[in-house]
């Protein structure tokens, strides 16, 4: 669905989905030299459902408001929370032009949950992707915590030929993993921090047009 009014326009979409023969990887065991072995995994049926919207508002003639959200949840066909669905998030941000639209502006604050608590543990020793069957121990899953990052960006017009841009993602220098980058990993396992994102970057670039 989505609307719009005077100074602004709104989208939300609700879905329901129900997925026969989905495909998920496990972590199974470690090699030799220490790898995690990931096995792939086929669910008869698995339903995911969620709501995402957004949200964009004129303030001013030279100012704009966004706001826009997910909120996902999925089970397997034993009634079980699966691990393949992203945490809660929340992005808030702000754009600036000037009148003359040589300038620009724009703030971004990103919020994301901590990862779902009770998700089935990953099996670590062994061959078999199913925790507790015999000769294959069940080890926690990975955790995330939930995070926020801001992100700034701007723009310079000199001409209509040369246009400056400047940015800084992740200013506070947050250090973070994304829920998708460990999801199928054990607690344990010593290379967690390895996926962790990128601190803070600062880029600069400039355009010319002949």
């Amino acid at each position: 669905m989505r609307g719009q009014q005077d100074q602004g326009e709104w989208e939300l979409a609700v879905y329901r989905n129900k997925v026969k023969d989905f495909i998920n990887a496990e972590a199974i065991g470690f090699s030799p030299l220490g790898l995690v072995i990931y096995q792939y995994d086929n669910h008869e049926g698995v339903e995911i459902e969620g709501i995402e919207f957004e949200y964009d508002r004129n303030i001013s003639e030279n100012l704009n408001a966004k706001f826009a959200g997910s909120i996902g949840s999925g089970k397997n066909d034993e009634g079980e929370d699966i691990a393949e669905v992203d945490p809660k998030e929340l992005i808030v941000g702000l754009d600036w032009i000037s009148s003359n639209e040589k300038w620009g502006l724009q703030g971004l604050v990103n919020l994301v949950d901590s990862s779902k608590n009770g998700l089935s543990g990953v099996p670590t020793v062994g061959i078999g992707h199913e925790c507790g069957t015999p000769g294959n121990e069940c080890t926690p899953r990975a955790t995330t915590s939930g995070y926020g990052l801001i992100d700034v960006f701007g723009f310079y017009n000199h001409n209509d030929n040369f246009q400056l841009r400047v940015s800084v993602e992740n200013l506070t220098d947050k250090k973070y993993i994304r829920w998708a980058s460990v999801a199928e990993l054990p607690e344990n396992d010593e290379e967690l921090d390895l996926f962790g994102e990128p601190g803070r970057s600062i880029n600069a670039s400039f355009r010319y047009k002949f």
